[in-house]
């Protein structure tokens, strides 16, 4: 695969108050070179499929602005049209886990989106509250979905298509507190609500929820830094979200946390030391319908050495 873009981007004052933004970017990419070679484990038998040279061009524009309507205050707004091309795995490699046979397609387009958005953000408490709100809506045409071809009580068999369009409409909040110099707090919330909208292949999927995304998350984090030494944790909670696009395998919610500690030796020297998933949480990443679940409790600890430091 090789890919190339150029991009502009201009930024306009109208007013002591009001700012302005836009930008375009023209990518264009080129799959080339692409053989896929399988041989039966049973009769010895090689087949090989060379696949045809692509290539497309993707043009996007983006559009913001931002006004401050009182001290610390500021509303926005966005408009944003972005794409995502198919990956060389998708088009072109087939792969099997557990009993479900996931299946490439080299016929695969790009997905395109449209996102609006628009928000809040204020700042206070002489610098040390920051906190943002915004709603946004995206649709996404044609996006790439394990859609499922059929199933057995031995064999789920998915391929991998572009599905119609989905949209997706949620809300962001986001803040951070510096309680002092060396503390500071900060915590986040997500809710999306993301369906397919539009599946002419199987209407009966529309409505369905697109396959995992979670419809709430929650994070925080803590980072008390005093001197030479870091401290801070992370926590991470999910709602639950399906596996699969017809909503029948059930990833449970979940919540995991995190741990780190730094002390600067030297002006190059730094140790460290970490814990992830701090409570060996057993939290639900895949249902094939064989349970896939994540990485149990992990410690890593060592010496960074930097050498841009004088």
């Amino acid at each position: 695969e090789r890919s190339r873009s150029i991009f502009f981007q201009d930024a306009w004052q109208i007013s002591a108050k009001l700012n302005l933004q836009a930008g375009a970017r023209l990518d264009g990419w080129n799959k080339f070179a692409a053989l896929s070679t399988t041989r039966s484990l049973v009769t010895g038998v090689t087949a090989s499929t060379i696949f045809p040279e692509r290539t497309e061009f993707s043009f996007t524009p983006r559009a913001a602005a931002i006004y401050e309507i009182g001290k610390g205050i500021s509303v926005f707004a966005s408009y944003a049209v972005s794409f995502r091309a198919p990956t060389l795995n998708e088009l072109y490699r087939a792969f099997r886990v557990g009993n479900v046979l996931t299946l490439a397609n080299a016929d695969l387009e790009a997905e395109r989106a449209n996102t609006l958005e628009g928000g809040v953000s204020y700042s206070g408490a002489d610098g040390r509250l920051w906190m943002r709100g915004n709603i946004f809506a995206s649709h996404v045409s044609d996006p790439v979905v394990s859609v499922t071809l059929g199933t057995t009580p031995t064999l789920i068999t998915r391929q991998r298509q572009n599905v119609g369009r989905t949209r997706a409409a949620g809300a962001e909040l986001d803040a951070e507190f510096r309680i002092s110099p060396d503390l500071k707090l900060s915590a986040g919330y997500l809710f999306v609500d993301s369906r397919l909208s539009e599946f002419p292949v199987s209407p009966s999927l529309v409505g369905n929820f697109v396959p995992q995304v979670a419809r709430q998350q929650l994070t925080f984090q803590a980072v008390y830094s005093p001197s030479r030494l870091s401290i801070g944790v992370q926590g991470r909670a999910s709602g639950h979200q399906f596996e699969d696009d017809q909503n029948l395998l059930r990833l449970r919610p979940y919540f995991t946390s995190d741990a780190f500690a730094s002390y600067q030796l030297l002006a190059k020297f730094q140790l460290f030391a970490a814990i992830e998933n701090v409570f060996d949480a057993r939290y639900d990443i895949g249902l094939t319908p064989n349970l896939t679940v994540a990485a149990p409790r992990a410690l890593r600890a060592g010496l960074r050495f930097d050498l841009s430091k004088r």
